[in-house]
């Protein structure tokens, strides 16, 4: 783990929303992106039905977490389900316009 990143500094969960859901808080980078990465995989892996990552109380993505949700989308594509992002944190959503990468993702 990155030196001064706490545990407490990121939060994943998986459950059921309708659809599929990984709530995210905290940090994303590289130190936690794995994890983040395999949560989403596991949701994936159990519905047939969209996947929607809550992304409103992540206070700080990088690349990293950016690479898993492009990744997670791409592999949506050509499947009955989609990955949906819900509620972007101003921080995701920053990241989102300034990579030019909005428009890749279905924002809600």
């Amino acid at each position: 783990m990155e030196q001064g990143l706490s545990r407490a500094a990121f939060e994943v969960s998986a459950g059921r929303c309708g659809d599929v859901c990984v709530r995210v808080a905290g940090e994303v980078d590289a130190a936690v992106a794995p994890v983040f990465r395999q949560r989403i995989v596991e949701a994936m892996e159990t519905t047939d039905h969209d996947v929607i990552v809550d992304l409103a109380e992540v206070t700080f993505m990088d690349s990293s977490g950016l690479a898993v949700l492009a990744q997670a989308r791409h592999e949506c594509d050509g499947s009955t389900r989609d990955l949906l992002l819900a509620r972007p944190s101003h921080p995701v959503t920053r990241l989102l316009e300034v990579t030019g990468l909005a428009g890749f993702f279905d924002l809600r």
